[in-house]
């Protein structure tokens, strides 16, 4: 399998789903957007030269399963809010799905082992990650600082 710059040879373990979880992670999208070229409003470039050194955890199956596990409950919530009819049902929902995505990260950035300083630090530079329910709606909005290249100046 090749997935944009990521190659898997399907020998080794690394279930195509758990990859998906790890490139939507709020952590590798970070670090993703570290090395990629800024567009306005906040877009950025994933390259196939950027994926690539993207570092990818080939963690036990247990602890795939877990990501993965925690990634389907942050799709499930993303169409539940995007699903819902009442203003009541999309409140309860988004409070549902902005629970799973703090699970869902917060597993991330224990497979990654990050120190509470590194993950703090990140959280400083990168602000809060949107997911989109099937509609387009937003979840949540990110505030993500400009960030300034050193050829710009």
């Amino acid at each position: 399998m090749c997935l944009r710059g990521i190659r898997d040879s399907g020998d080794d373990g690394l279930d195509p789903e758990y990859l998906a979880a790890l490139l939507n992670s709020r952590l590798l999208s970070w670090v993703l957007k570290r090395y990629s070229r800024a567009w306005r409003g906040g877009w950025f470039a994933a390259r196939n030269g950027n994926l690539a050194r993207l570092p990818i955890v080939l963690a036990p199956q247990t602890q795939q399963s877990l990501i993965v596990r925690l990634y389907r409950a942050c799709i499930q919530g993303t169409g539940a809010v995007g699903s819902a009819n009442a203003d009541l049902d999309r409140e309860i929902a988004s409070r549902v799905l902005a629970t799973a995505v703090v699970d869902f990260d917060a597993a991330v950035e224990e497979l990654y082992a990050l120190s509470p300083r590194e993950s703090a630090a990140r959280n400083r530079s990168w602000g809060r990650l949107t997911w989109e329910s099937a509609s387009g709606v937003a979840i949540q909005s990110i505030r993500t600082p400009a960030r300034r290249r050193q050829d710009d100046h």
